[in-house]
């Protein structure tokens, strides 16, 4: 990706956060949640957040507050809550990241359709779209 093409997709990135915060925005203590997210391909995908920090985070991000911002999981092979994909990320080992290793760099589709074959998962361009309550 050129440097253009990826500073063209920051500020993006910046602004669709900046456009979502308040929508995503969430109690910390509310206990698990489950959390929508858009990269760059305009995919989606969900993850099951249960460490208070990680839901702290969620908020920060939500209301434009600086945080570390890119999610960062082990692949699981099943699919929990990320419905209409096979696979989603370990709610045990998830995090946001500042910084990622190229190496977890990958779309939805390809962590689905088997072209990924890293174990853990970390779109940089990753932005919270909605926050809801677990079932």
């Amino acid at each position: 990706m050129s440097l253009r093409a990826a500073a063209r997709m920051a500020v993006l990135g910046l602004i669709a956060s900046l456009a979502i915060a308040g929508c995503a925005s969430t109690d910390p203590d509310q206990g698990d949640s489950i959390a929508t997210f858009r990269v760059a391909d305009g995919s989606t995908f969900k993850v099951l957040i249960t460490d208070p920090a990680d839901l702290e985070t969620v908020d920060a991000l939500s209301k434009g507050t600086d945080a570390p911002s890119i999610p960062n999981g082990a692949i699981l092979h099943e699919t929990g809550v990320n419905t209409g994909w096979s696979w989603s990320l370990d709610p045990t080992d998830f995090e946001f990241s500042d910084v990622v290793d190229a190496a977890c760099q990958a779309t939805p589709q390809e962590i689905e359709d088997g072209t990924f074959e890293g174990d853990r998962f970390c779109p940089w361009s990753a932005i919270v779209v909605s926050l809801e309550p677990a079932p």
